[in-house]
């Protein structure tokens, strides 16, 4: 990539300077140089792409900014003369625009990308964020005949034992700067979900994803969520499904069913430069349960290789005052021939009537136990009172912790509490701070 001060495609001169690049998301958010005041500037992306087969290809291009793809100097994307703003690089840059070429196998072609900054684009004038002298994304793929790929997959499930199939998002689809538009699977992954669970019934499929995804889960025997874990996410994945390993995660997070399920759905955007959290308090699980409205999986679910059961909850109170501590315990059973280990989660639920509207239950505290096959431990968990029991006084402008009647809940989600045990704070005190 060559830098210049003005567009080279009008007047051959020498760049300011040039790069090697090893990305195609090209982002020029803290370049600067003396010779390109306000972020005024220009480049141009060569390379050479060789065709492996004799396809129709597809090239795209994202800019903030104005860009042209060419390709042995034939036009393909024009991303410059007329742009539509999209949600990319945090809403300042362009929709993807698309262009297709027919092109020969074995041959090498000569690919060119003349590229202004932000400022060169009448799309700054809209009023969004402007940073820096913006970038560029380019993108291609070869367009193989309309569900080839998912017919050979599914041809291929059914011939064999067992199915890993590893779906999912990533930075082109969730980021920060931007909101995902739908709950559903990019693409055509659900379809190809379906598709193979109903030739084989031997299916795990492995999610990477930041957030919940809706698909077809219900005819899916097992499914693991990953998330982005990083360099050592293939050998963690393996090591669960091939037993290595008992996974014992637990979901951070509710995940639903469908988008307009989500407490903020009707007014996740701002307005007029608003935006109102009318979800209030009630966000995730406590949203579900005080709207009692179904969920795919519970905050705070999640499966073993091993099985357990709780059982002998405990509750007691001491010290005083502000300084009262709630100790919990309880009988954590490893009921199965593997080791494990289960996560013991706490919620408190407010009995008497409240000053405030509060929700079902809340999450006060959780641990980690790991109990060998066959065997009994006693997990422990304690929570300052005040931390248990109080509200935010807004007349007082003070946490207030209430007097009356309390329930602790504990369980392995917020779906699942059998134990419970109540308690009672004798009287209600103010307090400021954390």
């Amino acid at each position: 990539m060559s830098i210049y001060s003005s567009p080279p495609w009008e007047d051959k001169h020498t760049p300011l300077e040039t790069f090697e690049l090893d990305d195609t998301n090209i982002v020029l958010y803290d370049y600067s140089n003396p010779a390109t005041p306000d972020n005024v500037l220009f480049a141009t992306i060569e390379a050479d792409f060789v065709v492996e087969q004799a396809e129709t290809y597809a090239f795209g291009l994202t800019v903030a900014g104005t860009a042209k793809l060419y390709l042995d100097d034939k036009l393909i994307v024009d991303n410059a003369e007329k742009q539509t703003r999209g949600e990319s690089f945090f809403g300042s840059g362009s929709v993807e625009e698309i262009g297709y070429t027919k092109l020969e196998a074995g041959k090498v072609y000569r690919l060119k990308v003349d590229f202004g900054s932000a400022a060169t684009s009448n799309l700054n004038k809209a009023g969004a964020p402007v940073f820096g002298a913006g970038g560029v994304r380019i993108g291609c793929a070869p367009c193989a005949e309309q569900g080839s790929d998912l017919d050979n997959a599914v041809e291929l499930a059914k011939t064999v034992d067992q199915v890993v199939l590893s779906v999912g998002l990533g930075p082109e689809w969730e980021s920060e700067g931007s909101d995902r538009t739908e709950l559903g699977l990019p693409g055509r992954q659900a379809e190809l979900i379906s598709r193979v669970c109903a030739v084989n019934k031997n299916v795990v499929v492995v999610i990477q994803s930041g957030t919940p995804v809706s698909g077809p889960w219900n005819e899916v025997p097992a499914v693991l969520q990953t998330w982005y874990g990083g360099n050592e996410s293939g050998h963690s994945i393996a090591d669960v499904l091939l037993g290595k390993t008992s996974p014992s995660g637990k979901l951070p997070l509710s995940w639903p069913m469908h988008i307009e399920d989500t407490p903020a759905f009707l007014s996740y955007r701002s307005e007029a430069g608003r935006c109102y959290y009318t979800e209030d308090i009630h966000v995730g699980y406590r949203f579900y349960e005080k709207t009692k409205r179904p969920v795919q999986w519970p905050f705070g679910h999640g499966l073993s290789y091993a099985s357990f059961e709780l059982d002998h909850l405990t509750v007691t109170l001491d010290g005083s005052g502000l300084d009262s501590q709630l100790h919990i315990s309880v009988a954590v059973t490893n009921t199965s021939v593997i080791d494990g280990s289960e996560t013991c989660q706490a919620y408190v639920k407010r009995i008497s009537e409240s000053k405030v509207s509060r929700p079902i239950k809340e999450l006060k505290g959780f641990t980690k136990a790991f109990v060998p096959a066959g065997e009994t431990k006693l997990a422990y968990i304690t929570i300052p009172l005040k931390y248990a029991t109080s509200i935010w006084d807004e007349t007082s402008g003070a946490w207030l912790m209430e007097s009356g009647s309390f329930e602790v809940l504990v369980g392995n989600s917020s779906a699942f509490t059998p134990l419970s045990s109540l308690f009672h704070v004798a009287s209600s005190l103010e307090w400021k701070g954390i």
